[in-house]
């Protein structure tokens, strides 16, 4: 299984010229993916959702993908505090996203940020686009 990160999302709905094209690939031909259910609350945040017609569509496009969606719950939680515990400058959020692949057991986390591909953690594989 694969997780991805937020950023994968946001690439494919704003048309990101350089990315949008790779995280939609991502998204198609690889096989279970996972995501934190933060993922909702980071892409509806987006300022280009400046209108309800266009967060509809962001909201409707995550509902139909097919995507196993992790609550973020107690199990989670105890993941993001051993994270932080490991590696005490990673982001709150970041923790989170990488907590719920761990609890998803995935296998690969795919991000587009930088600071999170040069982590060491056990049994996961954090990988760019």
């Amino acid at each position: 299984m694969i997780a991805l990160d937020t950023n994968i999302f946001i690439y494919i709905l704003n048309g990101h010229e350089e990315f949008g094209p790779l995280a939609a690939k991502l998204l198609k031909n690889l096989g279970t993916k996972s995501a934190s259910k933060l993922v909702y609350a980071e892409v509806l945040a987006s300022p280009k959702l400046n209108d309800e017609i266009l967060q509809s569509k962001a909201l409707s496009f995550l509902n139909e993908l097919d995507i196993q969606w992790q609550e973020v719950n107690d199990n989670v939680l105890i993941e993001v505090a051993r994270l932080r515990r490991q590696n005490p400058t990673l982001k709150l959020v970041d923790a989170l996203h990488i907590a719920s692949s761990i609890v998803m057991h995935a296998e690969t986390f795919f991000t587009n940020d930088q600071n999170l591909t040069s982590l060491k953690i056990a049994g996961l594989d954090i990988k760019s686009l």
